[in-house]
């Protein structure tokens, strides 16, 4: 009964905490409840009418101006953060369409079930228990974050080469690179057409191809489309063979996946080894833990046990790290 009051206080603390952050901003900010204040605009031009056609442009306007895409916990979290534009890229990043407020209440959730558990199950302080929680809070929903964004983006790279292939028979056949752009929006797979769709849309709004383009490869910050990039706005100041360079560039990339393949497939073995050896103590803690459970925790329950714990957990993450760095490469 009294770890499970001492957890429900946890909860109204942490809850507390963000309400009265919350609180706060909508009180210094005065951009809090900007939606509202332009549909009141809307209402007392149109004479106060609040009709149909009124109510859509209300939420057009409402639209245009980002609000809706930003929903209340988008809004107050996207002011307390340190940089609120940088974290919104990254999650426009994954392909999915989270906001910062999702993704910080993630954080708070995992924190919460993460402090939780290190209270009850580990029977440690709640200061200590809180800060661990936050901790994993932070950086368990990061990692799943930094996952969809490396497998978008190796998608991505797997069909960019095709994509600047079908460019350069556009351009061969007489099609203008604007057309070119378009047919890989339609004609490609997911997730190339969903941003070279976004750059066909630029387009039609009347924004030149190369900001078009510079805008895309910020989104997708991948070194590949930033070559491309590169290579036609030159081609384009200066004149040339577009075709040829596109080629050359779609051979390049191409050698340059190969190579990454390659390496992939020679640091297999030392990868492999770092996953086995770091696993190994886990497993056999497991096995003492089922076999004679008196013998192992001692290094839970004692203070000085707990002490050799943390030791041991950071040499072992250290050491996996340490294996991973010297099996990855960078080309």
């Amino acid at each position: 009964m009294t770890l499970l009051s001492s957890s429900l206080g946890m909860l109204v603390v942490f809850l507390a905490v963000i309400g009265l952050c919350y609180a706060g901003y909508s009180f210094f900010d005065p951009s809090f409840g900007q939606d509202k204040a332009i549909k009141k605009r809307l209402r007392h031009i149109h004479g106060g009418k609040n009709d149909q056609k009124n109510k859509r442009a209300a939420a057009a306007m409402v639209d245009i101006t980002g609000m809706r895409q930003r929903g209340i916990f988008d809004r107050a979290f996207g002011h307390f953060l340190p940089n609120p534009v940088k974290l919104r890229a990254r999650l426009a990043r994954t392909g999915k369409s989270y906001t910062i407020g999702q993704y910080v209440l993630w954080n708070v959730v995992v924190a919460i079930i993460a402090a939780g558990a290190i209270f009850i199950f580990g029977k440690q302080a709640p200061l200590v228990s809180l800060f661990l929680g936050l901790a994993i809070g932070m950086w368990l929903p990061n990692k799943f974050v930094q996952r969809l964004i490396n497998k978008r983006s190796k998608q991505f790279l797997g069909q960019f080469p095709d994509a600047i292939d079908l460019t350069v028979r556009g351009v061969r056949s007489g099609l203008p690179i604007g057309e070119s752009i378009k047919s890989i929006a339609t004609e490609m797979p997911a997730p190339l057409r969903d941003e070279f769709a976004i750059v066909n849309d630029a387009m039609k709004l009347g924004q030149p191809i190369e900001k078009a383009l510079w805008e895309a490869s910020e989104r997708l910050d991948l070194p590949e489309v930033k070559f491309f990039v590169i290579a036609l706005s030159i081609q384009r100041e200066t004149g040339g063979n577009l075709a040829e360079t596109l080629e050359n560039l779609s051979s390049i990339l191409r050698k340059r996946r190969f190579m990454q393949l390659k390496i992939k497939a020679m640091s297999s073995e030392a990868r492999a080894s770092s996953m086995i050896i770091g696993s190994l103590p886990f497993l056999m803690f497991g096995i003492l833990l089922m076999m004679n459970p008196k013998y192992v925790m001692a290094l839970i329950n004692d203070p000085r046990g707990q002490l050799l714990l943390a030791v041991a957990l950071g040499m072992i993450f250290l050491g996996t790290f340490i294996m991973r760095k010297m099996a990855s490469f960078k080309i």
